[in-house]
């Protein structure tokens, strides 16, 4: 009977439904309406992002059709997320605020040079047709970013104006100012012709601006690419060595009783700090052996003062249908690669265009 009656119990105990309070319904309410305001904000920051990740995808395709390198690009990234919503839009409707708000971000970034700074500002603002060559100082433009690199320091300057190989220039903002005449470089760069550097001296005449003198030469700068017209003998070997078989109609390659590798002996046309373009010896009719047969081939190369130029590389047929060759190196060291600067700077060189 006891039993009988504790099992009532229970049953009656566990159908009945649970008693809820005043204070159960608003704590409810609470969590309903938090939990409620956190998918609004979750959602309106998704809106946000995909709003302003749709701007940089924008920008960094300009970035890409202006020919960015990997490290302007990071720069550029950094100062795209500084940037809240309405600037990201605005800078893509508006090519003023987008130059003060990327001027005034650069100014502040003391631990990056100058000179990559100059590079994406006039990447991304010089006008189309102010990016030939400067051959002088009257090619400047008013307005022309500049880095200046001057007693130990590294900031952004603009030509106000050119007189007399003397350029007045505007400082940007947080330079101290320090009355005296010291040795200067600035730092010019044309999207065509890559960089430049200005040697001379520099005075100041207020702490947001100063005269700089030409005293100096005007040179590309190192990450400038060159190249210049110069005919010297070269020779060819398939790398690694094979040994071919070649004909008496084949002129330009030689072959021994003792079947030494294939040499294939050429002229230089133009040289530069990465590739070069050749023609081969006249006599021969073998068209495709250099781009067809063989994947790498190595170059020697007699420099002036004795200096043995060698290196592997691939060739590919030129695009200018006149019998060219183009040779990329692809294993040359710093001290040969500084040896061709050298000699393409001594000559009459221009900026490296090879098709």
């Amino acid at each position: 009977m006891r039993w009988y009656i504790f099992r009532e119990y229970r049953e009656s105990e566990l159908l009945r439904l649970p008693q809820y309070t005043l204070e159960d319904f608003v704590v409810v309410f609470v969590l309903f309406g938090v939990l409620s305001g956190i998918i609004v904000i979750l959602r309106f920051y998704y809106r946000v992002q995909a709003k302003k990740d749709a701007c940089w995808y924008i920008l960094h395709n300009r970035a890409q059709r202006s020919n960015f390198s990997l490290e302007e690009i990071n720069l550029l990234r950094s100062f795209f997320l500084s940037l809240n919503r309405k600037e990201a839009e605005k800078i893509l409707s508006g090519k003023g605020i987008f130059y003060t708000l990327l001027n005034h971000y650069l100014n502040a970034q003391k631990s990056v040079s100058d000179r990559l700074r100059v590079r994406v500002l006039d990447k991304l603002f010089l006008p189309p047709n102010d990016g030939d060559e400067i051959r002088s100082i009257y090619d400047l433009r008013e307005g022309e970013v500049c880095g200046v690199e001057w007693e130990n320091e590294n900031f952004l300057g603009r030509v106000v104006g050119v007189k007399d190989e003397s350029i007045l220039l505007s400082f940007f903002e947080g330079r101290k100012y320090m009355q005296k005449t010291l040795p200067a470089k600035l730092y010019f760069y044309r999207p065509r012709s890559d960089g430049y550097i200005f040697h001379g001296h520099l005075k100041e005449s207020s702490a947001d601006s100063g005269v700089f003198f030409l005293d100096g030469e005007i040179e590309p700068a190192d990450e400038t690419h060159l190249m210049a017209d110069i005919e010297l003998p070269i020779r060819l070997l398939p790398w690694p060595y094979e040994k071919a078989e070649v004909t008496d109609s084949e002129a330009r390659f030689e072959k021994n009783e003792k079947e030494q590798p294939l040499v294939v002996r050429g002229i230089s046309e133009k040289i530069s700090d990465r590739a070069l373009t050749f023609h081969l010896e006249e006599g021969s009719e073998v068209e495709n052996i250099l781009t067809d047969n063989f994947r790498f081939w190595e170059l020697h190369l007699s420099l002036p003062e004795n200096f043995q130029f060698v290196c592997r590389g691939k060739i590919k047929l030129s695009s200018s249908g006149k019998g060219s060759y183009i040779f990329r190196y692809l294993d040359l060291t710093e001290n040969s690669r500084k040896v061709i600067f050298s000699l393409i700077k001594a000559g009459d060189y221009s900026k490296e265009r090879f098709s």
